[in-house]
């Protein structure tokens, strides 16, 4: 407790498992064994579980040594990654813009109806 206290987490999981990040692949590795008797029992009883037509699977090793970003079913390179994030966040700067010149449009001329009808009483 005291590590956690007074290191940054990334430092003391450094520390105390020799890598800063998490992963899920050592409990993938740890009930492998029981996901595959699942899995044999399933064929033996002929169930289905899940959603057929969606084939995702848990990353392996192999996606994280390819350098290949899974998402949404895609397998993007790390720079094909980048470059979505750039053009999520250049849509996301258009949209407050053009939210935030809607609104300005919007108070301006409710401002404008104000003094209009001041002027008529």
């Amino acid at each position: 407790m005291k590590l956690g206290f007074s290191k940054p987490w990334p430092e003391a999981m450094k520390i105390i498992t020799g890598q800063p990040n998490m992963t899920a692949i050592p409990l993938l590795k740890y009930f492998e064994p029981l996901i595959k008797w699942l899995e044999e029992e399933n064929k033996k009883n002929g169930d289905i579980l899940g959603w057929p037509e969606y084939d995702w699977v848990p990353g392996t090793k192999k996606a994280e040594e390819t350098g290949k970003v899974s998402f949404l079913g895609m397998d993007l390179s790390s720079g094909q990654a980048a470059a979505g994030q750039w053009i999520l966040l250049v849509l996301g700067l258009g949209l407050v813009v053009a939210t935030s010149y809607l609104a300005y449009k919007v108070l301006s001329s409710k401002r404008k109806r104000s003094v209009s009808e001041l002027e008529l009483q």
